[in-house]
């Protein structure tokens, strides 16, 4: 086979327009090839038969729309070819207009799979309860408690369903399906970009669910942290993510040996999100040999809801996926927001929605660029800055085959945490995992499986580490893709006591390589989407803090709620007002389960 790139140069025809190259029935097939956009080009690889000399096709724009001109390219004398045409020289002499949004490789579809057990509802006369913008962990946790309460809830997704469940659950590559909202200004390390899709980012994660550290909490408002550890937050966070307790044999007497090794830290197994019908802590009645739930994500929460019309069902809960929220809009008193407008990627049309509460959980990039677009008031004057992530350094090394400790055959995940620590600068978290394979891909066929394994057992260390907000990192809106400046993290925090732990580490192991033992743990320079929090801070209002510009001030209060609203609220890492050394799904969760009750009651 021969291998085709063709390139296509456009600042016109971007998303939400599509173009596809249709290749000749004379040349090979009749078939339609989607080009994918990013950064002002659309791009088009295919395969061809070796026999083939020459290629003739045409472009189609927005599924009607052919070229006039049909294009030839001789391909005879070599296996890969590419061309670039220029926008001015396709021949589109029809067209029609579209909202132009410029995300790169972002998915719209409707399918059988979305009309069947996705039924949207496209009444603009109705007002809803609640309409909660994105599906992710806040925002789908929310709706689907909102709707248990009894509110009448809409949720609006910019995307479609890519998985219906976490991809841990599939047997499938694991691969993150990620669209590009944004460009890094120069000097500026955010990567990751966004998933826009039914459940964002919760399809993807890796489950890990520890709960915030008590010393982290005192740079959270006190009625928060009296919610988290005092009145059972985080304990039903906990069962609503079927947090894992009973670990297989290895793991526990690995446990205990660590403990004993390690007695300067607290020592348990790594919290994570894995229902097994053994665990406990779902207090779920069933037979031994009930299934097990896989790995929590909000697709498969809000898809399990919508497939039962009763009270805990779809009776209240309503989902339009392929909605691209573009403004929020304030009512004559200024004091409250009425609607929400969002343009139907599908039917290429605008659409509004009406709301009694209206509620951003499109993330820490995509949350303040929907308000500042709307243009509602901040008198904080903190909307978009002070994005954050926290620093995390790691380590990978190999166990040899002698090891006392560990065969090949063995995996765990084990959570280290220091038991004395710097007030000032608290400490840091470890996590340990052996033989991550194991957690890499769902296999079913055995064979497949052996054929992956490669002999002998590794490990990873990983530090985390909290991270106080900077005020100089900022999101603002961009003509088309968003700006961002997120400063290199070079700071390496513990740096002297992590390596000594890490050799701590190797030791335990029977690891003798010195140069293993000289070799420091890598810190790293680059923020990631997935953890950034603080772009709408909890905190107070300015007119109540001396210090204007004291980090205490705050967009939205304790109760998420935005200062200058009283019906405009924000469920995502938006809010955190500092980065905990955690992984932020479990206080995420549990944040979306106590503003679920705030706002039912608010409602009534």
């Amino acid at each position: 086979m021969k291998h085709i790139e063709l390139i296509i140069n456009s600042d016109r025809f971007i998303p939400n327009h599509t173009i596809e190259v249709l290749l000749s029935e004379h040349s090979y097939l009749r078939e339609k090839i989607l080009g994918v956009f990013s950064n002002g080009q659309w791009s088009f690889e295919f395969s061809v038969p070796q026999k083939l000399k020459k290629l003739h096709f045409k472009f189609l724009l927005d599924g009607k729309h052919e070229s006039e001109k049909c294009f030839e390219l001789n391909i005879e004398f070599r296996d890969k070819y590419k061309e670039t045409y220029k926008e001015c020289k396709l021949g589109f002499t029809k067209h029609e207009n579209r909202l132009k949004h410029g995300i790169n490789n972002f998915l719209t579809e409707e399918n059988h799979y979305t009309r069947t057990y996705v039924k949207s509802n496209y009444d603009e006369d109705k007002t809803y309860d609640v309409i909660v913008i994105g599906s992710g962990i806040g925002g789908g946790i929310l709706a689907d408690a909102l709707s248990d309460l009894g509110a009448d809830v809409l949720v609006l997704e910019a995307g479609t369903v890519h998985h219906p469940v976490n991809v841990y659950n599939l047997p499938t590559a694991n691969n993150v399906f990620a669209s590009q909202t944004y460009k890094n200004l120069d000097n500026s390390f955010l990567e990751k970009d966004v998933c826009l899709n039914l459940g964002g980012r919760s399809i993807y994660w890796s489950a890990l669910i520890p709960r915030m550290n008590s010393w982290e909490s005192q740079f959270w408002p006190e009625d928060v942290q009296d919610y988290l550890y005092r009145q059972g937050g985080y304990d039903e966070a906990e069962v609503l993510f079927r947090k894992r307790t009973n670990y297989n044999s290895f793991q526990e007497n690995l446990l205990k040996q660590v403990e004993s090794q390690f007695g300067d830290f607290f020592v348990t197994h790594l919290p994570r999100s894995f229902h097994q019908h053994m665990s406990r802590i779902t207090r779920r009645e069933g037979f031994p040999d009930e299934r097990p739930t896989g790995v929590f994500s909000t697709a498969a929460l809000l898809l399990n809801s919508l497939s039962d019309p009763g009270k805990f069902g779809a009776e209240k809960l309503t989902i339009n996926l392929n909605h691209l929220v573009t403004k929020i809009e304030e009512d004559q008193s200024g004091k409250k927001v009425s609607a929400v407008v969002c343009h139907d990627l599908i039917s290429h049309i605008n659409r509004t929605y009406k709301a009694r509460a209206v509620v951003l959980c499109a993330g820490a990039t995509e949350s303040p660029i929907i308000f500042m677009r709307s243009e509602l008031k901040d008198y904080s004057e903190k909307v978009g800055k002070g994005g954050t992530d926290h620093q995390s350094a790691d380590f990978s090394f190999n166990i040899p085959t002698d090891s006392p400790y560990i065969s090949e055959n063995d995996q765990a995940k084990l959570f280290l945490k220091p038991k004395s620590f710097d007030e000032k600068m608290g400490f840091y978290t470890c996590e340990l995992t052996l033989n991550e394979k194991f957690w890499d891909v769902r296999y079913e066929d055995d064979d497949l499986f052996k054929s992956k394994l490669k002999p002998g057992s590794t490990g990873k260390v990983k530090f985390l580490f909290r991270r106080g907000l900077d005020e100089d990192n900022f999101v603002r809106p961009g003509e088309l893709l968003n700006e961002v400046y997120v400063k290199p993290m070079v700071d390496k925090p513990f740096e002297e006591e992590c390596n000594l732990l890490k050799n701590r580490v190797l030791d335990f192991f029977g690891i003798n390589d010195r140069k293993l033992h000289d070799k420091e743990v890598s810190y790293r320079k680059s923020s990631e989407t997935y953890h950034l929090g603080g772009t709408l801070r909890m905190g107070k209002h300015p007119s109540k803090v001396v210090d204007y510009h004291s980090s205490r001030v705050g967009v939205v209060d304790s109760n998420l709620k935005f200062h200058e609203y009283d019906n405009l609220y924000c469920c995502d890492l938006s809010v955190f007002p500092d980065i905990p050394t955690a992984n932020p799904s479990l206080t995420l969760g549990a944040l979306a389960m106590r503003l679920a009750k705030h706002i039912k009651k608010t409602i009534n």
